[in-house]
């Protein structure tokens, strides 16, 4: 039998595995392609994780900065700012802004009950070009009161009583009273007379001792007197209040005398004014920011309601006087309310003139006598500091008047010049002079102060929780 090899067959074949090889490599192709794309895209997704990730890390850091930040002015601030601020932070070599924070404080009302404040602050960071946002949320807490007395007397340097009580002929009784602490580095004296008596509305402390004279006893509450260790006199820091009081927007430092009228706003709302007189007047807005008046070499004469924060100081070895010519009163009386608050710091002495008198014809405020008939009372919202002399009035050696109200504080370091004093003759009868007082703490003081008006003191605050999220 012949066979005969079919050419055509033969390269059919061929051809067919040929095309089976082609389909199989264009088929791994494929699969090398498709596990090349897949890795590259888990490598891009990896890259973009990682970005992400460092992102987010450096939206963490810039919101921590702001919660830094915000601790740092409430320090500075002695507890008054709240902000909120927003800022930018650059890179280290200042090239280019990495992203930014805004950062918050609010405070917890209720805390003040206990004496000590708590704080939240919030604070949130961007990352500049992205969408990372990170929030952080911290609880700061006082450790310490910035201040706690209505009367804080360094040097007992007279035998006169700080606080009396007397009887006029007529039987009628009269009385000093203070609702909040008092506290004596030194001695502390007191006149109470029967059936009318001092009524001191806080803690009483003295570090010597305690002088009662009169056959009375006071009214205390919430304990009896009691002695207790020295407390550090505070010096305020001159420098910063300073350097505050030039910046920029600042009300300025002067030399030589200086008047101050405080101008009530229209609304209330920190919308007052101030106007200085010096050899010429000029006037300022108040605002929202915290306010510093500086006089060096020179007394300072003030009076009106204030709308807003102040601080105003008096410096000088020859002068340094505060002279408070007629009332002074907040826009907003209410305490618990109120966010104006004025100090005033001399480095001598703060002396309280007769309203409507004649104001001793010194410095340019001789146009400003207040009203023109003497009054009888007489009102002061204010701290106020004399740092090495004394807050008196200025007729209390023979002028009779009824009430001098302080809401506030009194810092003096000496009591070389008194407020008020009875006749202590004849079983108490008899008149008086100068005021009787009306002395109410401004229970704010446990958390805020005047602007700058004692040192920052970072052992104030700490940080009770940390967290991430509102």
């Amino acid at each position: 039998m012949n066979y005969r090899r079919d050419s055509r067959s033969l390269f059919s074949l061929l051809g067919a595995e040929k095309g089976v090889a082609f389909a199989t490599a264009l088929v791994v192709l494929l699969v090398l392609l498709l596990l090349g794309t897949a890795l590259l895209i888990a490598a891009r997704k990896e890259v973009g994780i990682s970005v992400r990730g460092k992102q987010a890390n450096q939206a963490f850091h810039i919101a921590d900065a702001g919660i830094e930040y915000g601790l740092n002015q409430l320090v500075q601030s002695n507890g008054a700012w709240r902000g909120p601020v927003a800022q930018d932070l650059a890179s280290a070599d200042s090239t280019e802004i990495i992203g930014s924070f805004t950062v918050a404080a609010t405070l917890d009302p209720d805390s003040l009950d206990g004496g000590l404040a708590k704080y939240t602050l919030e604070s949130t960071g961007t990352v500049t070009g992205s969408n990372a946002i990170r929030r952080l949320t911290t609880k700061v807490e006082q450790t310490t009161p910035i201040w706690n007395y209505i009367l804080f007397l360094n040097d007992k340097t007279t035998t006169e009583y700080d606080f009396i009580s007397y009887r006029q002929s007529m039987g009628t009784y009269y009385s000093d009273e203070t609702t909040g602490s008092v506290h004596s580095n030194d001695d502390l004296y007191v006149y109470s007379i029967a059936n009318g008596y001092p009524r001191f509305n806080g803690q009483i402390t003295y570090v010597n001792k305690y002088v009662l004279g009169g056959s009375g006893t006071p009214y205390y509450s919430p304990s009896l007197p009691e002695m207790v260790a020295a407390i550090q006199f505070p010096v305020p820091d001159y420098v910063l209040l300073r350097s505050r009081a030039s910046e920029a927007g600042n009300l300025g430092s002067y030399l030589g005398d200086v008047s101050v009228k405080l101008i009530e706003g229209t609304s209330a709302n920190n919308d007052g004014m101030i106007e200085i007189v010096t050899t010429g007047t000029q006037t300022k807005g108040l605002g929202l920011k915290e306010n510093v008046l500086y006089v060096e070499n020179g007394n300072v004469y003030v009076q009106g309601t204030l709308d807003g924060r102040l601080t105003i100081v008096a410096r000088g070895s020859s002068a340094g006087d505060v002279y408070v010519v007629d009332n002074v009163r907040y826009a907003d009386t209410n305490l618990a309310t109120s966010d104006d608050m004025l100090g005033l710091i001399a480095e001598n002495d703060i002396e309280i003139y007769e309203p409507g008198g004649t104001p001793w014809g010194k410095g340019p405020h001789t146009a400003w006598k207040g009203r023109t008939a003497a009054y009888d009372k007489v009102y002061v919202d204010a701290v106020m500091f004399a740092q090495s002399g004394h807050i008196s009035y200025q007729g209390a050696a023979s002028w009779e008047r009824e009430l001098l109200f302080v809401n506030g504080a009194l810092i003096q370091n000496k009591d070389t010049a008194i407020i008020s004093k009875g006749t202590m003759g004849g079983g108490g009868m008899g008149g008086k002079t100068g005021y009787l007082k009306r002395y109410n703490y401004d229970k704010r003081l446990t958390y805020t102060q005047p602007p700058y008006f004692f040192k920052p003191d970072s052992s104030r605050y700490r940080i009770s929780s940390w967290g991430e999220g509102s």
